[in-house]
């Protein structure tokens, strides 16, 4: 076997599509009782609507889903970080689907994105 270390960046773009897909699918409303805003927002620049990233949030899973005696998680910049960082390394497959190194191939969907934000706040997929 050959085992190979790749660097990428991953663009704030990147991260802020990640996250829209996230929020705006509803995807995660089995294991999230309560987000307490959007991770982003939306103002006019001109003609054109520009979404930026809003953080920290905090994320408040349902009673049933707490670990290690905690509900409430904040996804901030160190938490994004730690995702990414977990997501590559455990997630492969999901990190190059979420995050190419060409954006413009973009495949991720809320499944994937899903995956992105339980790396950010729990290292790993804790919810399928």
């Amino acid at each position: 076997m050959i085992e190979v270390t790749v660097k990428q960046k991953v663009t704030e773009e990147q991260i802020l599509n990640s996250l829209i897909t996230w929020h705006d699918s509803g995807l995660s409303n089995f294991w999230i009782d309560h987000v307490n805003r959007r991770p982003y927002r939306t103002t006019k620049q001109g003609d054109e609507e520009v979404d930026s990233l809003q953080l920290p949030i905090t994320i408040k899973v349902q009673d049933d889903c707490e670990i290690d005696g905690h509900r409430r998680f904040t996804l901030g910049r160190k938490a994004i970080e730690r995702g990414v960082k977990a997501m590559a390394q455990r997630y492969p497959k999901q990190f190059a689907q979420e995050f190419p190194a060409n954006p413009d191939d973009y495949n991720g969907d809320a499944a994937t994105a899903d995956l992105f934000v339980q790396c950010c706040l729990f290292g790993k997929e804790e919810f399928a």
